[in-house]
């Protein structure tokens, strides 16, 4: 019984470092999945996480951006 409690907080903890870590499970990238279907990027403004799509995109000095909203494009220039 106490392993089986052991086994369950260390996957616990583990679930949580995985989520505390900058980019969470994404990895540093943004992006969810490889297969392209759930690209995530971060609106470097507000910091919150737009599927690429959906994103509204901006190009300062040649250098690609996603922002969730104009609102928050507009405050980045």
């Amino acid at each position: 019984m106490r392993a089986i409690i052991i086994i369950i907080v260390a996957i616990l903890a583990l679930g949580y470092f995985l989520r505390a870590r900058p980019g969470g499970a994404r990895g540093p990238s943004g992006k969810m999945s490889a297969d392209g279907s759930h690209d995530m990027a971060q609106d470097p403004v507000c910091g919150k996480f737009v599927p690429v799509a959906e994103a509204v995109v901006r190009r300062p000095d040649g250098q690609v951006r996603y922002y969730c909203s104009d609102d928050c494009a507009l405050r980045d220039s």
